[in-house]
């Protein structure tokens, strides 16, 4: 039975629910999320398999107030950048840090308290996939870094931990090959959030839902966890860095 809902393929279909054009993919995913994306009122869905469009229909009306508060925000908010040049801002660790173009012979990425030094040579501008590609490398740096505390605070081993783009989930976790994927995305925003990130999903190698046991769990390893939710919950994960200009 479970290797049944492990093949299913995704489906996806297009509905009016609530009040809003509605694209809904049902795949392998134990919650609702709920995406907005810029230049469009459509909602984009994903839903588990089992769910039915009726429930689909009353998650959306319970969110309500944070759809019209998003929409309006990305509608104000400016197009999306591709491109970088020097002087533009963009986070590393919580922190804004200017952009420096450097001659070509520096051969890393590299960052002090107040700069970020790109070493693309005499150019005007460089494309955003290349801070991208060294938010993945930074977040993966770190998650080397913290991860056997980690292991040893919730006595549990994992084969594989990755970092990648994802544009609905901080993180996810197969309990079954013991992996887990963060959002390189989180490199952006305080080490505190990568660290709860990486705590939730290394809790549900213990129990799968989010349930009392779960967040018993989680008082254990982490017991300020639900600041940093919060904290967290103030930003959405985005496949695309935050720049800053003035």
């Amino acid at each position: 039975m479970l290797s049944w809902i492990k093949k299913r393929p995704e489906r996806k279909i297009e509905r009016h629910l609530a009040g809003y054009d509605v694209e809904i993919t049902f795949k392998r995913v134990r919650n609702i999320i709920l995406r907005l994306k810029p230049g469009t009122t459509r909602l984009y869905i994903s839903a588990p398999h089992r769910i039915s469009q009726k429930e689909i229909a009353q998650f959306i009306q319970s969110r309500t107030e944070w759809i019209e508060h998003h929409q309006a925000a990305l509608q104000a908010a400016p197009p999306p950048s591709t491109t970088l040049r020097p002087g533009d801002k963009c986070a590393v660790w919580g922190r804004p840090l200017q952009l420096v173009f450097t001659p070509k012979r520096r051969k890393a990425i590299s960052y002090d308290l107040a700069y970020l030094y790109l070493p693309v040579g005499d150019v005007e501008t460089v494309s955003i996939k290349l801070i991208e590609r060294w938010y993945k490398q930074e977040a993966e740096r770190a998650i080397q870094e913290i991860l056997p505390y980690w292991l040893e605070q919730t006595q549990t081993y994992i084969t594989k931990v990755t970092c990648r783009s994802m544009s609905s989930r901080w993180g996810s976790c197969s309990p079954t090959r013991r992996t887990i994927r963060l959002n390189s995305a989180l490199a952006q925003y305080d080490l505190k959030y990568l660290e709860y990130v990486l705590v939730h999903e290394l809790t549900h190698l213990y129990e799968l839902g989010h349930n009392a046991r779960f967040y018993g769990f989680m008082d254990q390893f982490l017991p300020d966890w639900r600041t940093r939710q919060r904290g967290l919950h103030h930003f959405h994960p985005t496949t695309q860095p935050s720049f800053l200009r003035d």
